[in-house]
């Protein structure tokens, strides 16, 4: 019994100080200096943010979790020209968990319940990732925020 207890206070611990760990990530995401929504090539930089209240809500009990993959510059930037992703711009290099960033970029499928976030550095899109768990959420409404923004901005410009 005492050694289960002990167990036990041990994993509480280790998950007290990793929730602010896990936290770090999530909170970047809503602290862009600007914000780019990319859908199948067309590209619109977002003046309000009508669809920060949307990341927010999903966010909400997400988990930042170990990315199984790595970011190779040239299969990043060929992936950008299909799909629909959100591109987190900062004007200062940020860091969580000891790997800098100037760029955050994350493809958003509608059936997706995570995103891999990828890192940004001076226009390359190298090394390892983040991944955050939305658990019982999925991105669909942000998914449809972006498709239905960048189709609106599009033909307005059109």
């Amino acid at each position: 019994m005492f050694l289960k207890s002990c167990l036990l206070a041990s994993l509480c611990a280790i998950l007290s100080v990793q929730g602010g760990y896990y936290m770090d990530i999530q909170k970047k995401l809503l602290q862009y200096d600007s914000l780019e929504v990319i859908h199948n090539q067309n590209t619109i930089t977002i003046q309000e943010d009508d669809g920060l209240h949307i990341l927010k809500d999903i966010l909400i009990g997400s988990h930042m979790m170990p990315a199984f993959g790595v970011s190779i510059d040239a299969y990043t930037q060929e992936a950008l020209s299909r799909g629909t992703w959100l591109k987190f711009n900062y004007l200062q290099t940020q860091t969580v968990e000891d790997m800098p960033f100037d760029t955050l970029l994350l493809e958003l499928k509608p059936d997706d319940h995570g995103f891999t976030i990828i890192r940004g550095n001076d226009g390359k899109y190298e090394g390892r990732c983040y991944y955050v768990d939305l658990g019982e959420k999925s991105a669909k409404d942000l998914y449809a925020w972006a498709v239905t923004t960048t189709n609106t901005q599009t033909t307005s410009k059109s």
